[in-house]
């Protein structure tokens, strides 16, 4: 949670808090007519957290294994047939 909050601060992340913060009380069904907006609560969510995992684990990993593998390339130089 500390990565979440202090992330918040630097690009505007504290939206996504807050808008899991106010999508919870409707997915869990309180308030006026919850079978209608319950299920867009929920997806609303849903998406927050997938993105919020892609962006502090999934691309940070990515980026390495590419950076990797670019420096790895570079070592070997290669001649062409031509």
């Amino acid at each position: 949670m500390s990565i979440v909050l202090s992330r918040n601060k630097t690009d505007g992340g504290g939206f996504h808090a807050g808008m899991g913060a106010g999508m919870l009380p409707i997915a869990i069904g309180l308030g006026t007519d919850p079978s209608f907006r319950a299920p867009m609560a929920i997806v609303v969510i849903g998406g927050l957290i997938t993105s919020t995992f892609l962006s502090l684990l999934v691309i940070p990993v990515v980026f390495t294994y590419v950076d990797d593998a670019i420096n790895a390339l570079a070592r070997y130089p290669f001649k062409f047939k031509g």
